[in-house]
């Protein structure tokens, strides 16, 4: 390809700490970009697939889901650190986002499946309730900072307190001008904003 890339299926990118970009390839693996120099990372024989549906990073590692598990590498060098399985009911669920919350939860979004915490110290995944709508639980984005984790899914917004598991629902009955949020970001002023 004229530009650098193998392959123009991007499904996630990431800006790390240390200021470089990571490229979640479906198909093709991740690809780490350091000061203009492209280094490509396969993970087919660890994780059994190179489809990298979402990235996101905790204090010392970058974490990414691709098909049936999350998988934990090294901020230096990309070097394999652990994969996990995801539990018999999210077999097949495809898992459209992730993020390493503050306090070390690793918080799962998944089409029509919603959304699961993985926690690395005991290695187990559980479920959050926070619907029975199927769009509710077709959850594009997950943030956070502090006790709020934020949501963006087909019909809308769900602010999570992880502390006291008090949800409130944002859509266009609220005031959204659309109910299918594709992407959340929290600014330097803590204020929330929606990308359709």
């Amino acid at each position: 390809m004229s530009n650098g890339l193998i392959s123009n299926d991007v499904k996630s990118m990431f800006k790390d700490l240390e200021g470089n970009i990571w490229l979640g390839m479906y198909g093709e693996g991740l690809l780490r970009l350091i000061d203009d120099n492209l280094n490509f990372y396969s993970y087919v024989n660890t994780v059994g697939s190179n489809n990298i549906y979402s990235l996101s990073s905790d204090r010392n590692n970058i974490w990414f889901s691709s098909d049936n598990s999350i998988t934990m590498i090294s901020t230096e060098g990309a070097l394999f650190r652990n994969s996990y399985r995801f539990p018999m009911s999210l077999t097949g669920a495809k898992p459209n986002t992730i993020f390493c919350s503050e306090g070390g939860l690793i918080y799962l979004g998944f089409e029509k499946k919603g959304v699961f915490t993985f926690d690395p110290g005991s290695e187990e995944f559980k479920k959050i309730f926070i619907s029975q709508d199927d769009l509710e639980n077709s959850v594009n984005h997950i943030t956070g900072k502090g006790n709020i984790i934020w949501i963006s899914t087909k019909k809308g917004i769900c602010q999570l307190n992880h502390l006291t598991g008090e949800k409130r629902w944002f859509n266009t009955n609220s005031g959204l001008p659309y109910n299918n949020i594709q992407q959340l970001f929290i600014d330097s002023k803590d204020r929330n904003r929606k990308y359709k």
